[in-house]
């Protein structure tokens, strides 16, 4: 067989295998794409786009962002997003989450040992988020370890956390405490929002922090329809 002809048979398996191994970098995130060029898909540095959801969901409290928030003005898609964070981890991980009502699109990154990354938002640009529509978490860790990471995001280093429940609630208690002693910061602190729509975003305001480090966030929800409802996230925090 001529070498010629190698490459080209090799060329032609190629352009079979690499879209199925595209696909398969996306398939730990568990997400089943949407139909659409906007389908939720491996593109340039990252997994990204709409997807089906999943019937099933959880009652508990989700952190869906941790860092400064994302203005309208970054999602026009004239230039990427700049993130950065201050620990760099092989292991870190970040996701970005559409807040929209409805609306299941997803960016999943693993972008290494470094403190930046570069979000096109070509793809991101097209849904025409608004503010606080957006949300951006960013983690080490697996499980019981894990542990959020505020993100920068151009050059911003305010810090929110937002949490969206997926029931109504009628109140938040909040009790925080530094990590690894136990040193409680604030105790069954009901954030007095009076709103918690359900799916929708709300923030979570922090006591004042005796020294920048690890805390352990504790969300106890009661629902307005009766039951409860946690979350629970360790945070590397700034000092505030």
């Amino acid at each position: 067989m001529s070498a010629k002809m190698t490459v080209s048979r090799i060329l032609a398996l190629l352009s079979v295998t690499l879209p199925a191994f595209q696909q398969d970098r996306c398939a730990e995130f568990g997400l089943k794409r949407a139909g659409g060029v906007n389908g939720y898909d491996w593109r340039d540095n990252r997994c990204e786009g709409e997807y089906i959801r999943d019937v099933a969901s959880s009652a508990d409290l989700q952190l869906v962002s941790f860092g400064a928030p994302v203005p309208a003005s970054a999602l026009t898609g004239a230039s990427p997003i700049s993130l950065a964070w201050a620990t760099a981890g092989a292991a870190l991980r970040i996701r970005g989450e559409s807040l929209r009502s409805r609306h299941y699109y997803r960016m999943d990154a693993k972008p290494g040992a470094v403190n930046s990354f570069q979000w096109p938002t070509r793809v991101l640009s097209q849904f025409k988020l608004q503010d606080r529509e957006l949300g951006i978490v960013a983690w080490t860790g697996a499980g019981s370890a894990v542990r959020y990471v505020p993100i920068e995001v151009n050059g911003s280093k305010t810090v929110a956390i937002l949490v969206r429940p997926a029931a109504e609630l009628s109140e938040v208690y909040m009790t925080l405490r530094a990590e690894p002693s136990g040193t409680v910061v604030a105790r069954d602190k009901a954030l007095g929002l009076n709103v918690y729509p359900a799916g929708r975003g709300f923030q979570v305001a922090l006591p004042k922090l005796p020294r920048p480090g690890l805390y352990r966030l504790s969300l106890a929800a009661t629902l307005r329809d009766g039951g409860s409802a946690n979350g629970v996230y360790v945070l590397q925090l700034p000092a505030n």
